[in-house]
């Protein structure tokens, strides 16, 4: 495995955009529109066919984001199911209208932990979930309390790395995979992180987070954002982080990028105080890359 080379550098940001939308697509056809029922004979005493509630659409899915179901037209009869199905006697509705959500965010992934005894990925660990809440990405994050931990070093013939988020600093990367072969020479990366919760023991006296934004190339020498520059430390604190692509650090080619990456990384102060990690969630609102200034 190759040893990863980690070069601060003062600027940041974050990755490449792949667009998708979410919330409301095309989706089934809703219960309205087509001919109006004639439910009975008309003229002969028996109910015209404008009867019974106005079909309303099923839900429509798009981009992994459920959007709000649709209202159809007025039909008939009463329309078909919450799935958008037929209307009753009112015949097939038209399309829905409803309000659509642009998905912007790139395809963010949890970076799988690595119990090598390499350094570079010493106290690292993959327990997160992502979820889709467009236009933005939830990250639920639970800090690791594992057995057998060691709060140095572990020694060259160790088979994992255990990781214990009130003992150490911790960390969880979310990448970005450059599957598009993208040429990031004169770009930037723009990332934006908000706290949403954060949920620690009763007894914790210190705790927080670093925001580190970098970029890897296909050598595994990464460049990234200065460590304690962007901190999150209570519920609704937030960052926005710019990182300028160097053109001329020693061994970093940005025209041969394999990934962007975020890390979000445990504070751990000692000696003095008492860290109670539980959960935390986080929310990205923009993980982009345009042209450097």
């Amino acid at each position: 495995m190759k040893t990863r080379s980690l070069i601060g550098i003062g600027a940041l940001a974050l990755a490449g955009i792949v667009g998708s939308a979410c919330g409301g697509g095309d989706g089934d056809m809703d219960g309205s529109g087509g001919a109006d029922g004639t439910g009975g004979n008309d003229g002969t005493g028996g109910n015209d066919g404008s009867g019974g509630n106005d079909g309303s659409g099923g839900g429509n899915t798009g981009g992994g984001n459920t959007g709000g179901g649709n209202t159809g037209g007025s039909g008939g009869t009463t329309g078909g199911t919450d799935q958008g199905g037929g209307a009753g006697e009112g015949g097939m509705g038209g399309m829905g209208g409803g309000e659509n959500c642009e998905y912007e965010l790139p395809n963010i992934v949890v970076a799988p932990r690595s119990d090598s005894p390499a350094g570079w990925d010493n106290d690292d660990f993959d327990d997160a979930e992502l979820t889709e809440a467009c236009p933005n990405l939830l990250v639920d994050v639970t800090w690791p309390h594992e057995d057998d931990w060691e709060p140095a070093v572990p020694p060259d013939d160790a088979v994992g790395d255990p990781a214990e988020a009130n003992g150490e600093m911790t960390k969880l990367t979310l990448d970005v995979i450059n599957t598009e072969n993208l040429d990031f020479t004169g770009k930037q990366l723009n990332f934006s992180v908000r706290l949403v919760g954060d949920v620690r023991g009763s007894g914790a006296t210190f705790g927080g987070y670093d925001i580190v934004v970098g970029i890897t190339d296909a050598d595994f020498t990464e460049v990234a954002t200065p460590f304690n520059d962007y901190e999150l430390y209570a519920a609704d604190d937030s960052v926005d982080v710019t990182l300028v692509v160097p053109d001329d650090v020693s061994g970093f080619d940005p025209a041969d990028v394999y990934k962007t990456f975020v890390r979000i990384v445990s504070k751990y102060y000692e000696p003095g105080g008492t860290h109670e990690y539980e959960t935390a969630q986080f929310e990205i609102s923009e993980f982009s890359v345009t042209d450097a200034p």
